[in-house]
């Protein structure tokens, strides 16, 4: 507490001698502001970030986002206003301002003439330019994908547009993109904002790491997104990786009604399934005071898959080069995916500033269904039926507003954001059939390393079609859970215009934030007591389903997987391979209905509740106070410079589980709720540096310190002791954050005739980064956590490592073709290219075994911690592929737009083997390439005809260790197409 009334009084003082009603500047009191809107001459939409200057002077500003600037603190007189904005024609303009004036001023832009009658709109132009702009623009190092380029390209959620910028490849999910890797770092180091408000994680899983799934975002809310690589201080520093702020305009001055509707093919089921829509409705009232803006979507996609899954055994751990085939697994996955939302938007307009009311909600349900055949190389035969439903929610709600004072600017926010993933049903059924009956007996136990040996050898159900009489109910579970977060943020900001001498204006700003997060993670497993060992249990499968004795049994009473067929085959991966017989969803959907929660015979039920997962139940609370100053000073347009300092107080607050749970379904041992907690405060400094030697070239530097923090799941206090395999699992409530220094460089020339060329590098230094690791419990640390004092195996435990760095070189281009003759003026270009490295340290446990003699017992080899130790292995970081490359080719002719559309993200390393630093055990996501097309034709005034091409490629999503040679898996989507129309109704 202490730590935060010390930032106040901080920041008391700094406004006090910043922000005093009088000037500290020497400027006169009656000084005037120059104000107004900067549109396009022909569609009269807003220009964001043009450049408004007043001739001969240090004075200027950018247009933000809705075209609108102003000049304060402008002495009277006579003026020239210059405006520049690129792909438009520079406009001077003649102001003569009076004491004390506010003058507004309000100017269209013209784009320099094409071929007179060629095009008519460049939608594809003016979302060039507006990402131009912004860019050159921004104090941050700083890359966007504009309204314009997010309606141009045939991304499903924004995940995949984001995944277009350089330096960015993402995590891929069900065919799409789900999660942002930014300059080769985990999605968990990046924050993700709209409008600036931090959001909330959605990870259900047991690493509860604070990434979050973009794909729950519907693309058609936003007006932009803005990857800020290198934050200045009025921005959450909670980003090593950097930060994505989604963004979401107010309503714009002209009024709009568009309608858009979709219909689509999916490939691999060579079905019309697919179905998506969009409403956009914004206007203004009460003399453009009121704004309104009102969206919705729906979206109904299948993204279902045909897989195959190699599982290779490594029988010599020296030789990585020694492996084969353990098991194949062939999967097929039918999965629907839906979203819907809307968008509320209310802002009022009086003279001195606005307010503004935001609400938006996503909601994200999938129905998945999956099921798979497993061969191993023993000749044992798995079939696997899987039921999941899940659905995320998202609710945004801000209240804020701005204030526009003579020389000073207030910005306010108030806001609370509501995130739930929902997993309200996941059902698993799995049927065997024992060797040697799933492969011939010559290839039993056969060393080899392709996994079509395996598949072409199954002789039983997948080539004769046998009915299935002997494969039996083995095992089954279920489950339900879900993760609960809710934020709450206020800011303030204040900004005062400051003019040093002749030669130097800018700004002073200073602001505080407050944000609290509380997150519950709940979830609960009912198993089954192995129907397969257990003729009791049959009998009562047989007494609670609806289908009484005429439940099919094996010779030796057991539930046969006939019960669960339908006779058909399922072929996979183009028909290479098939599945047979296939399981219909309703009969996993049926079981759960008739046997999950029926009465029991003797006190016994089908299913008991698992105690097994009660340490991965949590919740915490976590509150960040902040407090910022940061000064902006430009010289003319030669240099601009940014210095800023941020202090950052956490209070963390988390409950967890101490549990001695073991047994099957956790009957035996007891789990005690424990309680931890984290304090701790950051003072961190930047450096922006931009220098304009002359109009078509700048060159940038910064230097910034940010934060991430470690997972949820690996802070909370949780500990694990198994009496009966004698393993210890730990979370470490005393992990620490991470911390970076960032440098950035780059250079950027631009001309209006042959575009924007950006060429940059960076380097990050990070210390404290967090890592799992396993090895051996020591009887002093046992005695610590209330075990004996013995040695454990410790199979989970956290540690912070320092010299972990990533360095980038990025390059970008972007162009149109103006300044040549008809066809070539109407395409558009962009190209973008990305080189990573990066280094890490990974602990490898090294356990020495020493040999112990006791009296009248024989000798026993015990763990030697005098000699044994943890060793650093080096590699790159998680997640980071070595190239990433994105490019495009527009074409715009009178109503009709096309672009093509190339990605392409190398390999990455996804799995580090905690046991052992031998690069056969290293798991990767091997290199992608995926090219798509997106086509708009006008027909009338008001229809447009829209078609989306996507993967016109088919390429899959694979996996491999050690090398490509040893592919893990490969997963197979199929290319889609959508069908669509857009009605503008007003």
């Amino acid at each position: 507490m202490k730590t935060q009334q010390k930032l106040l009084f901080f920041m008391l003082i700094i406004s006090m001698v910043c922000f005093r009603p009088f000037s500290i500047y020497g400027q006169v009191l009656q000084s005037g502001e120059i104000s107004g809107t900067i549109t396009d001459m022909s569609s009269k939409e807003p220009l964001p970030f043009a450049n408004v200057a007043i001739k001969g002077t240090v004075f200027g500003d950018i247009t933000d986002q809705y075209g609108k600037f102003r000049l304060t603190n402008v002495r009277p007189g006579e003026y020239t206003l210059r405006i520049s904005y690129v792909g438009y024609n520079t406009q001077e303009v003649y102001v003569n301002l009076n004491s004390g004036e506010r003058k507004i001023i309000d100017i269209e832009l013209d784009q320099p003439l094409l071929s007179v009658g060629e095009v008519v709109i460049s939608s594809q132009r003016m979302g060039q330019n507006a990402a131009i702009n912004q860019q050159l623009s921004s104090d941050a190092m700083l890359n966007v994908v504009s309204k314009d380029a997010i309606r141009s390209l045939p991304d499903v959620n924004a995940a995949e547009a984001i995944g277009r910028l350089p330096g960015i490849s993402i995590v891929r999910s069900s065919g799409e993109g789900s999660k942002v890797i930014l300059r080769g770092l985990d999605p968990k180091f990046s924050t993700i904002t709209i409008n600036g408000i931090t959001q909330p994680s959605t990870d259900f899983g047991t690493q509860g790491d604070r990434s979050i799934d973009l794909s729950n975002i519907s693309p058609e809310f936003l007006t932009g997104i803005e990857v800020f690589k290198s934050p200045t201080a009025d921005m959450d520093a909670d980003a090593i990786a950097g930060s994505i702020n989604l963004v979401i305009s107010k309503a714009p001055d002209i009024t709009k009604n568009q309608i858009r509707l979709y219909g689509g093919y999916h490939g691999l089921h060579n079905a019309l399934s697919n179905y998506k829509g969009s409403w956009d409705y914004s206007s203004r009232f009460l003399n453009k005071k009121l704004g309104i803006m009102a969206q919705a979507n729906f979206e109904n996609t299948d993204r279902g898959a045909h897989s195959i899954g190699i599982n290779f055994f490594d029988p010599d751990a020296e030789v990585a080069d020694s492996f084969f085939v353990n098991s194949v697994v062939l999967t097929d996955r039918k999965q629907i995916t839906k979203r819907y939302g809307g968008l509320l938007l209310l802002d009022y307009q009086f003279k001195f500033g606005g307010i503004y009311f935001t609400n938006m909600y996503n909601a994200s349900p999938r129905n998945i269904f999956t099921q798979s055949k497993t061969i191993d190389r023993s000749g044992q035969l798995t079939t696997s039926g899987n039921v999941i439903d899940n659905i995320t929610h998202s609710l945004n709600n801000s209240l804020g507003g701005d204030v526009n004072l003579r020389k000073t600017k207030i910005n306010w926010n108030l806001n609370r954001v509501y995130t739930k993933v929902n997993n309200p049903y996941n059902m698993l059924i799995n049927f065997q059939l024992a060797a040697p009956y799933g492969l011939d007996a010559e290839a039993v136990g056969k060393t080899v390393t392709d996994p079509d040996y395996f598949l072409k050898e199954l002789a039983f159900n997948n080539v004769n079609k046998i009915k299935d009489t002997l494969s039996y109910l083995y095992h089954s579970y279920y489950s339900f859970g879900s993760v609960e977060q809710t934020n709450y943020t206020g800011n303030i900001d204040l900004e005062r215009s400051i003019k040093i001498g002749n030669n130097l204006a800018g700004f002073i700003k200073i602001g505080a934030k407050y944000r609290s997060e509380k997150r519950d993670r709940f979830f609960d497993n009912f198993a089954d007591q192995q129907y397969y060992l257990k003729p009791a249990l049959t009998d009562l499968a047989i007494a609670n389903d609806p289908r009484g004795n005429n439940l099919a049994t094996t010779a030796t009473h057991r539930v046969q997987m006939s019960n669960f067929n339908d006779q058909k085959n399922i072929d996979i991966q183009n028909g290479k391979y098939n599945i047979y017989p296939s399981i219909p969803e309703k009969q996993i959907r049926d079981w759960y209905t008739y046997h999950s929660e029926a009465g029991g015979v003797g006190g016994n039920t089908e299913y008991t509740y698992d105690y097994n997962y009660a340490e991965n139940n949590y919740d915490s609370f976590e509150s960040i106070t902040s407090g910022y100053l940061m000064l902006k000073l430009n010289y003319g347009d030669l240099i601009t410079l940014v210095p800023g300092l941020r202090y950052e107080y956490s209070n963390n607050i988390y409950h967890g589980v101490y549990s001695t749970i073991n047994g099957d379904v956790g009957q035996n041992g007891y789990a005690d709720p424990d309680t931890s907690g984290q304090k701790y405060g950051n003072w961190l400094p930047n450096m922006h540096l931009k220098i304009k030697p002359i109009s078509w070239l700048d060159l940038r530097l910064s230097a910034t310190k940010t934060i991430s923090r470690p997972n949820y799941m690996w802070v909370i206090p949780r500990f694990r002791y198994n009496a009966l395999s004698n393993v210890v699992a730990m979370a470490n409530p005393d992990l620490k954050h991470a911390s970076s220094w960032n440098y950035d460089a780059n250079i950027t020339v631009y001309t209006n005739k042959f575009g924007l060329l950006t060429f940059g590098g960076y380097l990050k230094n990070i210390n404290d980064m967090f890592y799992q690791v396993s090895g051996t419990l020591s009887p002093e640390r046992a005695v610590q956590m209330g075990l004996p004092a013995q040695a454990f195996n410790l199979s989970e435990d956290y540690v912070n490592l320092d010299e972990s760095w990533v360095r980038g070189l990025e390059f970008e281009y972007n162009t149109h073709f103006n300044f040549l003759p008809s066809p070539y003026n109407r395409f558009v270009l962009g190209f973008n290219l990305t080189r990573l490295w990066s280094g890490t340290y990974y602990y490898v446990w090294r356990r020495i075994e020493g040999l112990v003699m006791y009296k009248d017992v024989r000798p026993m080899l015990v763990v030697d911690f005098n000699k044994s130790y943890y060793d650093k292995t080096e590699n790159r970081m998680p997640s980071q592929v070595d190239w990433t490359a994105n490019g495009w080719l527009g074409y715009e002719f009178k109503g009709f737009s096309s672009r093509i559309s190339v990605s392409y993200q190398g390999n990455n390393l996804t799995g580090i083997n905690p046991n052992t630093d031998k690069k056969g055990y290293y798991t990767y996501t091997d290199s992608y390439l995926r090219i798509d097309i997106t086509a708009k034709q006008r027909i009338a005034q008001k229809i447009n005809i829209l078609l989306n091409l996507n993967n016109i490629t088919n390429a899959t999503e694979r996996g491999f260790r050690y090398k490509p040679i040893y592919p893990t898996y490969k997963h197979m989507y199929g290319f889609t197409f959508d069908l669509g129309v857009e009605i503008n109704l007003q």
